[in-house]
């Protein structure tokens, strides 16, 4: 009974299909605008490149797979070469292109549902839409080419999320800033506590309509030895 059991457990590790490495990528908020309805794009398993790539033809993967509607496969780059070194003289990882193809889908199956289904054939590493490059929302600042920050901590790709909302109040403990700056048209002012000598809104502050000054305990927050808060 013991061996019957062993054995049994051996059958079913051979024949159930290994699925660590395997990815599908598909984003939760993808529309159907932002991708190419009849292509995918795929990278093959190392242990698969040197088959389907020497020794058998690449269209040769389109049998193996037998998915309805998968057909015109091939590789994106043909001759690329395994890279010599696996890392740069920084430690950034080198990429190795070589398995990178597409294959076009005329079925009528859903797009994430054939991408998990070919995710699973064990052939990939990694299966995703070929998506749609599209210019990205840049705000109309005639100075926006003067801001580096924006480069750096990606804000064209957030404006092309989120572009604002007037109910979402932001504050920020700097410097101060300049309330007569062009880009700061929107300043939330505190109407519970006009400029009339009370704390009207009894939060300890008196008459903090713009905020308040920790340094100078005032209720005046403009920007005076330091531009950093503009900047925030």
């Amino acid at each position: 009974m013991h061996k019957a059991l062993l054995f049994l457990l051996f059958v079913l590790f051979l024949i159930v299909p290994k699925t660590k490495g395997q990815s599908v990528y598909y984003p939760e908020h993808l529309q159907q605008t932002d991708f190419v309805q009849d292509a995918v794009i795929f990278k093959l398993k190392a242990e698969h490149l040197e088959r389907f790539t020497i020794i058998q033809p690449i269209d040769q993967l389109e049998k193996e797979i037998n998915i309805s509607g998968v057909s015109a496969i091939q590789l994106s780059f043909p001759r690329a070469q395994k890279p010599s070194y696996t890392a740069d003289r920084l430690g950034r990882k080198t990429a190795d292109i070589r398995g990178i193809g597409t294959m076009q889908y005329t079925g009528n199956e859903a797009l994430k549902s054939l991408l998990n289904k070919l995710s699973r054939t064990g052939f990939f590493e990694w299966v995703q839409p070929r998506f749609i490059h599209k210019p990205m929302f840049t705000p109309n600042d005639p100075q926006i080419a003067q801001q580096y920050h924006h480069e750096l901590i990606k804000s064209f790709e957030a404006f092309d999320i989120e572009q604002g909302d007037t109910n979402v109040y932001i504050g920020i403990t700097d410097a101060g800033i300049q309330f007569d700056h062009q880009d700061l048209g929107n300043v939330r002012y505190n109407y519970s506590d006009p400029v009339n000598g009370i704390d009207d809104d009894g939060n300890g502050y008196i008459d903090d309509f713009r905020g308040w000054n920790t340094a100078n305990n005032t209720n005046n927050p403009t920007a005076t030895l330091s531009p950093h808060g503009m900047f925030t």
